[in-house]
């Protein structure tokens, strides 16, 4: 009896939280909605992986975009991973390792 009554709680409190839920909103929309929607653009540049062991040196990863603000190559320092795009659309992502095809993943 007592694990019908803990299936049930469960089965209830799914329930509910899925009636709670309003898929209208993206959050995209409430995070424009939270923020007034004037929101500028941010874009990363640089992120730096500090390491935890210290025989590794932090790392400083870079991030270079186009005009068009479509990202065109990231670097850790050591290798680089170059974007293509067609028609607008990321195509491929080439670097030091094997070239990624996007139709592919």
């Amino acid at each position: 009896m007592k694990k019908i009554n803990v299936a049930l709680f469960m089965l209830t409190a799914v329930l509910i939280g899925f009636s709670s839920c309003d898929s209208d909103d993206s959050v995209s929309d409430m995070f424009e909605d939270a923020n007034g929607g004037d929101v500028a653009q941010n874009l990363i540049a640089q992120v730096t992986v500090e390491s935890n062991d210290p025989s590794e040196a932090d790392r400083n990863i870079t991030v270079n975009y186009a005009s068009d603000n479509s990202v065109t190559s990231v670097n850790d320092g050591t290798d680089t991973a170059i974007f293509s795009y067609e028609g607008g659309a990321l195509s491929q992502v080439t670097g030091s390792g094997d070239a990624l095809n996007i139709m592919e993943l």
